[in-house]
């Protein structure tokens, strides 16, 4: 029984932390774009490869 617990737990546990880290690396890819967006916007309006996902409007 006392197993039989443990592992549902433990399956639960691993589930909880995937999601957190698919969130969390999934918040960090997004800050890093819109950061990159920016620092491309604010280079002598250059554009760079990310506007052709955002179309540069500085």
């Amino acid at each position: 029984l006392t197993f039989k617990y443990f592992q549902k737990s433990l399956i639960w546990l691993i589930h909880g932390f995937l999601m957190v880290f698919t969130y969390v690396k999934y918040r960090a890819q997004h800050l890093f774009m819109v950061l990159l967006f920016y620092q491309c916007c604010n280079t002598l309006y250059k554009c760079c490869l990310l506007n052709i996902l955002y179309p540069c409007s500085c």
